[in-house]
């Protein structure tokens, strides 16, 4: 159930960036350094899989718009997202009283 949640979200987040800047050409996807399969990790060659990527792969296709992936370790991601290195955590995250 909380997945679910987290993936409806996730995509929410997409829809209304997608919605409140239709003439977007690029969105920045900000995603934690550390593996975390099978949420999200490196493969030998160096690209980045799992599900979280697929799913980002997928909603990137369906806006018709070019995603990019910004690697930031953990412990800066809302920083980074705050200083505007990129538009969106799209790494799983639970809400916490801090983190709202």
């Amino acid at each position: 159930m909380k997945l679910t949640r987290r993936v409806l979200f996730a995509a929410a987040a997409v829809a209304m960036i997608a919605a409140s800047a239709p003439a977007m050409a690029d969105i920045k996807f900000g995603v934690a350094a550390e593996p975390y399969p099978p949420f999200s990790s490196k493969d030998a060659s160096g690209k980045w899989v799992g599900w979280e990527i697929d799913l980002m792969d997928a909603v990137c296709a369906q806006m018709n718009e070019k995603c990019e992936l910004v690697e930031v370790a953990w412990d800066g991601i809302i920083p980074a997202l705050q200083a505007k290195q990129f538009d969106l955590i799209w790494s799983s995250m639970s809400i916490t009283d801090e983190r709202k």
